[in-house]
């Protein structure tokens, strides 16, 4: 919690608009839904909020956090009839247990994915295999100590050691399949996936410059 309050009163500080504003864009492409399809979000390790409101597109709204006093900050965000569409829970690192199956489109998670061992995240793919629909995705930040900042962070014991490579072998390991992996600056890496199905209405598709021919 200590680090948490200290990144949160820092915040103009640390936190980079523009890797704010291409993350908000990434989630504007899975919450475009069309007719009268509705669908939830789960976001794991909100903390106090940071990315919370970017998931207002979504029907019932699931967070899942380490730390019970997240809630009351998350919902200091939100006027009150908001309330009755968000659903807060803890855990206890590695378990969805209480978000129930087969209930999100879309699993959202930064700045915490990156602090779990590669023992953790595996187990946490799993889970997350469980409560999406089948064709959900998922859009997670993670460490590719390939990087200087990243190999760094570990060295210096605030992040977890992970590469590129690893992450993809787990999330394909855990019978998804990798739809996307890029950074939007060292430090900033993520993997968007999918789980095999087509109960999802969104269809996401990487945005590519053309080549010449």
């Amino acid at each position: 919690m200590a680090d948490l309050n200290w990144r949160h009163e820092r915040k103009e500080f640390l936190y980079d608009p523009l890797v704010d504003k291409n993350i908000q864009m990434k989630i504007s492409n899975f919450s475009k839904q069309g007719g009268e399809a509705k669908y939830n979000s789960l976001e794991i390790g909100p903390g106090y909020g940071r990315h919370a409101k970017m998931m207002l597109a979504w029907r019932i709204n699931y967070y899942l956090d380490l730390l019970p006093q997240c809630e009351s900050k998350l919902k200091k965000l939100f006027d009150p009839p908001q309330y009755k569409y968000m659903r807060f829970y803890t855990t206890d690192r590695t378990s969805c247990e209480k978000i129930p199956d087969h209930s999100v489109n879309f699993v959202f998670s930064w700045d915490t994915f990156t602090f779990f061992t590669q023992i953790h995240i595996e187990r946490y793919l799993r889970d997350i295999h469980r409560v999406m629909i089948p064709g959900g995705y998922a859009f997670i930040h993670y460490a590719d100590c390939q990087f200087d900042y990243d190999l760094r962070e570990s060295k210096r014991g605030y992040w977890n050691f992970n590469t590129k490579t690893v992450m993809q072998r787990l999330v394909t390991k855990c019978g998804y399949k990798v739809i996307e992996m890029d950074q939007f600056k060292p430090g900033a890496n993520f993997v968007i996936f999918q789980k095999p199905g087509n109960m999802n209405p969104v269809v996401y598709k990487v945005m590519e410059i053309p080549t010449q021919k």
